[in-house]
This record gives structure tokens, sequence and C-alpha cells, in this order.
């Protein structure tokens, strides 16, 4: 395959998340002076191969070639038209980001409650552990401390505390990395609900900053957006309204030419308004979005705001954070 300087980008990502040679020989079994070789451009890879590296530091395919236009380019404003005629373009339809699949070995949080919580976790709190003990690397020990967060956050209830502390090496990681890709964002939107609220704040606006390179592309645009999303939701959740209400005023002031968007405002101030004591306008609000959805015939976005209207307004199953991912 032609490597156009991505040994020199992949160089660059994989020091950038603090990964050494060492680890990704390990996690890829190829040895360390082939992966030295291929990033200073003096040795050829199977794709096989590349796309065993690129798992290893956490980064997908269509992630890498953008950081490879953007490397020479960094103003341009990317569509997915100037990576279409790639040779690799087949690749793509693997599985944006493989190197998640360790966080996802429940189908959903929201299957969690106080009386299966132990049943399902802490079988995966032991597997994971093992891992972690057997194959040690930051990445196994967030897997590892995800679901133990996940455990306390059944066990204690909404307010983040001992979770807060397990976090803290998430936190830490995420705060140093130069720049946020796709497992960064994604490990904030699976943390973020275990920190506590001034933290979460904090973090979040170093997000919207670091993504910021990524989110020139089409296919990525939306990443501030549904950062903001995850986020407002989560502060409603645990009953933060003053940290909710900020959050919203940075939805309204983002950029956006996406309609989409900016018909979903409507929704989340009326989201806002239900949890704020405000359920008659609130309720008003979500269904001008369900029907500006209905108006331009987009109908299973509007079922999909409906069917979480319902949860919201309903006080027993009013507990619901959503992950745009």
């Amino acid at each position: 395959m032609p490597e156009e300087n991505y040994g020199q980008v992949y160089r660059q990502l994989r020091q950038n998340r603090e990964i050494t040679l060492a680890e990704v020989a390990h996690e890829t079994d190829l040895s360390k002076s082939f992966i030295s070789r291929f990033e200073r451009e003096q040795t050829e890879i199977s794709l096989k191969n590349f796309l065993k590296l690129l798992n290893a530091i956490n980064v997908g395919y269509l992630e890498f070639f953008t950081e490879t236009v953007l490397k020479d380019r960094p103003e341009v404003k990317l569509t997915m038209k100037i990576l279409d005629d790639d040779p690799l373009k087949l690749a793509v339809g693997l599985q944006q980001a493989p190197f998640m699949q360790g966080f996802a070995k429940i189908s959903t949080v929201s299957a969690l409650n106080q009386q299966n919580y132990r049943q399902i976790l802490q079988p995966l709190i032991d597997e994971s552990e093992q891992i972690y003990r057997q194959h040690p690397s930051k990445q196994h020990h967030f897997e590892w401390l995800f679901y133990r967060c996940l455990y306390e956050v059944n066990r204690t209830g909404r307010e983040p505390n001992q979770t807060g502390i397990l976090a803290q090496p998430v936190r830490h990681y995420l705060q140093n990395v130069d720049n946020w890709g796709l497992y960064e964002i994604y490990l904030f939107q699976f943390f973020a609900m275990m920190l506590p609220a001034a933290e979460n704040l904090r973090l979040l606006k170093i997000g919207i900053k670091k993504s910021r390179r990524l989110s020139v592309v089409r296919n990525f645009e939306h990443i501030p957006f549904a950062l903001l999303i995850t986020d407002f939701t989560i502060f409603l959740f645990h009953e933060n309204y003053q940290q909710a209400n900020e959050v919203l005023t940075m939805m309204k002031e983002l950029p956006t030419e996406n309609a989409t968007n900016k018909i979903n405002l409507y929704f989340y101030e009326g989201w806002y308004e239900i949890k704020h004591g405000q359920p008659k306008k609130g309720q008003q609000l979500c269904q001008k979005a369900i029907q500006l959805f209905q108006t331009l015939d987009l109908n299973e976005t509007a079922k999909s705001l409906q069917a979480n209207l319902d949860v919201i307004c309903d006080e027993k199953r009013g507990m619901l954070i959503i992950l745009k991912l």
C-alpha cells in the first residue's frame, strides 16, 4: 500500500496519545523494529497490518486519512469528496471504532437497574480486571475503570462520588492529550456521567476546543453538538440545572448550518423546561420540534423524539441520557 507520509502521521498520533512502540507491538504482534521502520517511511505495509496498527492507537480509518490531509492543509474545509478517490476506501466499511469494543460488552446502560446491576456488571469487572492484569495498558485500564464506575453509579445513585475518584486517570488523560479524536470523544461521553459537575463542565469545554480539528470533516462536523447533547442530558440526569442551562446556551451559540440541529434545539429547550418545573411550556417546545420534523418528512426522527418525550414526562422513567456517537 502507498505510504504518502502515513508513517509520520501515525507516529504523531501515537505519540500524542502517549502510546509506546512496545505497547503497539504487544497489541499487534508486530515487531517494534517493523513499526519503527513504517513510521520512518522505510517499509511498506499491508492493509491488514495497517488496520491493526490503527486499532492499537485507538484511531479509525477515516479519522487517520483526515489527519493525512490536514497535516499539509490545516485550513481546508473537508468533505468526503476529498477522500473518495483514496485506494483504500474499501476499508471505510469496516467498523468505525473497533477500539471501543471493550466498552460495549452490555448492549445498553439503560438495561441496568437496582436489581440486576450486580449480576450483570460484576462478571464484566472481573473479566476486564483479568485482561488488564495480564496485558497492562492504558486502554485495558480504562475499560476496567468503566465497568467499576458503572457499578458505583448503580450502587450509589445519581450523584458522582466514588466514581469521580475512579475516573481520575481518564480525566487526566483527556486533559493532557493534544487533540481529541474519536477515541477521546467516545471516552468522554462514556465517563462524563461519572464526573462531578464542575470537572465535567471544565472537561467538556476542553473537548469542544480539542476536537475542533476533526470536526472540519463533513462526517465529523456533528461532534461539538454531540458532546454538548451528551453533557446536557447528563446534567439534567444529575439535576445540575445551572450547568445544564450553561450547556444549553453553548448549544445555541454553536455555529451551525445544520437545520436538524436547529430544530433539535427546540426539543432540548423543552426538555430543560420540563425538568426545571415548567412542564406545559416544555412540552410545547418539544412538540414544536417533533412537528417540524414531521413537516420535513423526517418521520423516524420525529418518532424517536416522541419516544424520548414519553420517557422524560414519565416520572417513573424520567431518567434519560443521550449519547450521540
